[in-house]
């Protein structure tokens, strides 16, 4: 017999990801589809959000060291998905992406085939 469930992600830093996302949304203001995107994201997995909306994001504090490889792209992804979901990528969302894409270890290269991917 097969699992069915969706498989747990133990090495998913969520409270990383949360954060990165809130911002890349601060970036420009706060959007309410932003915010209803991070919202839902946090909520599915098990994220508060109240004192990371409140936190000054200006510099990333240090990443924890078994940050995942998967949870360093994840985040690059979403950040960028994040970004597009208004439909304007501006160039203050993309240096705040690339930030975070350096903070979190993750090449240029990875970040422009997201964008392309997105583009398309």
């Amino acid at each position: 017999m097969i699992d069915s469930s969706m498989p747990l992600l133990d090495d998913f830093d969520a409270t990383t990801y949360i954060r990165a996302l809130i911002t890349v949304v601060k970036m420009d203001g706060i959007k309410p589809i932003e915010r209803q995107y991070v919202e839902a994201r946090a909520a599915l997995l098990g994220v508060e959000t109240g004192a990371l909306w409140d936190e000054d994001l200006t510099d990333l504090p240090p990443i924890p060291d078994d940050v995942s490889l998967v949870t360093r792209r994840v985040v690059v992804r979403d950040c960028i998905l994040m970004a597009c979901i208004d439909d304007d990528y501006t160039d203050r969302e993309r240096e705040r992406v690339h930030q975070i894409a350096a903070w979190l270890s993750v090449d240029v290269e990875t970040c422009d085939r997201f964008e392309d991917w997105f583009a398309r």
